[in-house]
């Protein structure tokens, strides 16, 4: 199944079901097809025990205004490998980690992703805590947190292919 979303900002809190193969697509840019989190929780969370792989796509959005949460401010995704493609995760916020992206036990792989500008206690920008995400053509950059401000991984084994790390504080 495709979910095609046209331009606009719509204040959504994504609970992904844990059915494989869906796909939100974006039209237009990151910069016109905006998902806000309204400051109450993840954008998107996406929990499964390995039934959600690369045939699951979250494509062409800004993720924007996630809060409230202890983990995982634009995506918490746990024990999933969704393939999170050409999107903007920007301005949200955690208390304990992963400001922009958490990924727990998660086989994701990003293309084309730019996590600027969020924050949290540790990794601003993205924590990995297990699994092997390929994270390929992403830039990190201007996140902030106490330690880790860009990056933190925990057991996990990140993979990055031509991504750039820059300007982050902690």
């Amino acid at each position: 199944d495709s979910v095609i979303v046209d331009r606009g900002i719509y204040k959504e809190n994504i609970m992904w079901p844990s059915i494989n193969g869906i796909k939100l697509i974006g039209l237009g840019d990151t910069a016109s097809t905006v998902i806000d989190g309204n400051g109450q929780s993840s954008v998107v969370t996406i929990i499964s025990t390995g039934l959600i792989d690369s045939s699951t796509v979250i494509k062409g959005f800004k993720i924007l205004n996630g809060g409230n949460v202890s983990k995982g401010g634009g995506l918490l995704i746990r024990g999933s490998g969704p393939k999170l493609v050409n999107l903007s995760i920007t301005g949200n916020k955690s208390t304990n980690s992963g400001g922009g992206v958490s990924l727990i036990d998660a086989n994701a792989q990003m293309d084309g992703v730019a996590i600027t500008a969020n924050s949290s206690g540790a990794a601003g920008g993205i924590i990995v805590e297990g699994g092997t995400p390929i994270i390929r053509n992403t830039v990190i950059n201007g996140n902030t947190a106490n330690s880790g401000a860009g990056i933190c991984s925990y057991g996990g084994n990140p993979q990055f292919l031509n991504s750039t790390v820059i300007n982050n504080r902690a």
